[in-house]
């Protein structure tokens, strides 16, 4: 049964969120063609076209984030706790099921958002950078030098303690990021049906203050292990670099410090939330 609610989960997004995504790749593509255009008339034309394209890009980001964060949570408050949650819990399916599709769905689509957004800001960049290669033969042979110092300096960090794993923190943290924040509107939600009144009111007050709750943890924990000493093996320290390795041991212990605490919190959210469905409101 998950997988047919799931189903009705992913239709209902499909609705808005592949148009919002489209609307996206569109800004993109434009911009990206006035990338070329700029490039191919010279670095002033170019220099322009930047700054005046920068706040629409980010404005575009912005809105991308946002709005597909803010759908699904309504999506997430009409479907269960709303009027249309009395038809939602008359379903043959564990309140739990319900919870669970909600959450996998929304992780979904903020994987292919997170998606989107990478290629919507990589597809300009990756045109203006090829057309100055083509069109300034210096700026090629500038950019592969910049390209072989850059390969040089991943393969010397890829000897530090701490890079690799600080590299794998970082998905790991993504991975958990596709679940937080849906988790903790759906406890917010949960919490607020166990009020008499304004519970819509009380839902988005609670998740503000969850979502600060959980940032001062993930603070003071990276406050704790930022200051760890950092055992850099002389072999692999470079004086030029210093400051650079100096850190990277840190960054590891600090990225795993947010990771596990943001996990931990996730998991609780999900918890509480099955929990306070199925028992104190007597849903099935």
């Amino acid at each position: 049964m998950l997988g047919k609610l799931m189903k009705y989960d992913m239709k209902y997004m499909a609705r808005v969120l592949p148009w919002l995504y489209l609307g996206a790749f569109g800004m993109s593509l434009i911009f990206t063609l006035l990338g070329i255009l700029s490039a191919r008339s010279g670095m002033e034309s170019l220099l322009v076209t930047v700054l005046l394209g920068i706040i629409p890009v980010m404005l575009m980001l912005a809105a991308l984030s946002v709005c597909s964060t803010v759908f699904m949570m309504v999506r997430i408050y009409k479907n269960m706790f709303s009027d249309e949650g009395y038809l939602t819990f008359t379903l043959p399916v564990r309140s739990r099921e319900i919870v669970w599709s909600k959450l996998l769905v929304g992780a979904i689509w903020n994987l292919i958002g997170s998606i989107v957004t990478v290629a919507v800001v990589a597809m300009p960049i990756t045109a203006v950078f090829v057309t100055l290669a083509r069109t300034y033969p210096e700026f090629a042979s500038e950019i592969s030098g910049y390209t072989e110092i850059f390969g040089s300096l991943i393969d010397a960090y890829s000897d530090v303690p701490g890079f690799v794993s600080g590299l794998i923190s970082i998905l790991l943290h993504g991975f958990v990021s596709l679940f937080s924040t849906n988790a903790l509107f759906m406890l917010s939600c949960c919490l607020a049906q166990l009020l008499n009144k304004n519970r819509g009111i009380a839902s988005v007050g609670i998740y503000l203050g969850l979502n600060f709750l959980l940032s001062s943890i993930t603070s003071f924990g990276s406050r704790v292990t930022i200051t760890m000493p950092a055992d850099i093996p002389s072999e692999v320290y470079i004086p030029e670099l210093g400051p650079f390795y100096a850190v990277t041991e840190r960054f590891s212990a600090t990225s795993y410090a947010s990771v596990i605490i943001t996990a931990i919190v996730t998991g609780l959210a999900i918890f509480f939330s099955c929990r306070i469905v199925k028992k104190n409101l007597n849903m099935v």
